[in-house]
Parts: C-alpha cells; structure tokens; sequence
C-alpha cells in the first residue's frame, strides 16, 4: 500500500529520529518533516515506486502536507491516466 510505503520512506530518510511514528494525516510540512530538498526526494520516490509522474502543478503545499493527501494526489493522476 502507497500509504505504507510513503510513512516508511519518510521515516527511514527525511526524520532524524527513524523511530519517530509517522501517522497518515500527521503535517509533513507544516511539522518541518518535509521540506523543499524532502519533497524533491518524495516526488522521485513517488515516481519510482508507482510508475506515476506529478504534473508540476499537482506539486503543491496541499497535495503533499499529509501522507493521505500524497496518496490522494497519486490516485487522482492514476485516475486521469486510465480514462
């Protein structure tokens, strides 16, 4: 599962402290856990491991604030590709 696979992504390479739980509505950004060097390595990630390419302007604040929103914003792509 995305959410899965994102929470552990995020606390193996962008926490200090790999023990700390990340939870799937927790704020990534506004927590200081994902910054502009972070979301770099979120999208590359995102991309290798789903097949899936971010439009740049899906590449916002709101798409990537919580693990859920990420995973959110990965469907809708999805979503418009299959149509």
């Amino acid at each position: 599962m995305l959410r899965d696979q994102l929470a552990t992504f995020i606390r193996q390479n962008l926490l200090h402290d790999a023990s700390q739980p990340v939870g799937p509505d927790d704020s990534l950004i506004d927590s200081g856990i994902v910054n502009s060097m972070g979301l770099l390595r979120l999208v590359s990630f995102i991309e290798q491991q789903t097949g899936v390419r971010l439009p740049d302007t899906m590449i916002t604040p709101d798409n990537f604030e919580t693990i859920t929103a990420i995973d959110a914003a990965v469907q809708q792509v999805r979503g418009k590709a299959t149509t």
